[in-house]
């Protein structure tokens, strides 16, 4: 009987050792299946996540914050210079503009070539920047400028010109001229045409039966 009993209980404890065995391990493997779920993947996944954003967060900082900055900012000395440019070859053209005389003047023939100018009103005109074209007699001679020296003709001024000697004078004091340059014309009349060399802007024309 007792024999009986030890039998049993020998039994019952290797079936429960086995049981405990067996919940232990499926513990084990539900532990790492929720480690797999619950440590793994979400730390994974957070890694991504975190990546990705710092990625996209640089990209964007750098197309926004350097790219686009360093862009603009050419673009601006870009049209700072143009602007500047054109505000300069604005003020030089003013500046030519501003210097090209405005007058009146009358012409005259005084005797086979000779001619007389007579400034009558407006600005006063330095001969050194300006150009004279004068046809007479199926001849043209261009002065060009009419002298090197700084000469200027005031409000009242004459100004004498004798082509045959080449002489000029303002109020019967003579002044040095340049060589003309000379071309055959078939004009029947006499014209002078006095032309502001730096603008090419007709000062006047005079022409003279």
């Amino acid at each position: 009987m007792k024999s009986n009993i030890s039998l049993a209980m020998v039994i019952f404890l290797i079936g429960f050792v086995v049981l405990v065995s067996g919940c232990a391990s499926d513990t084990g493997l539900n532990n790492e299946d929720n480690g797999t779920t619950e440590g793994v993947l979400p730390e994974t996944d957070q890694i991504r996540s975190d990546d990705i954003d710092d990625g996209l967060i640089n990209e964007a900082n750098g197309t926004t914050e350097d790219t686009l900055p360093e862009a603009d900012q050419m673009g601006s000395t870009a049209i700072k210079d143009e602007v500047a440019e054109e505000t300069n070859d604005q003020s030089s053209d003013s500046k030519t503009y501003d210097s090209f005389p405005q007058v009146s003047v009358k012409g005259s023939t005084l005797d086979d070539g000779k001619y007389l100018l007579e400034h009558q009103s407006g600005d006063d005109m330095d001969l050194s920047k300006i150009r004279l074209i004068l046809s007479s007699n199926g001849e043209t001679h261009i002065y060009s400028p009419i002298t090197g020296n700084s000469e200027v003709m005031a409000v009242g001024d004459k100004l004498e010109i004798d082509t045959s000697s080449g002489t000029f004078t303002i109020n019967d004091n003579p002044i040095d001229v340049t060589d003309p340059e000379a071309e055959k014309t078939s004009l029947s009349t006499t014209n002078m045409i006095l032309i502001h060399i730096a603008s090419e802007q007709i000062v006047a024309y005079i022409t003279l039966s």
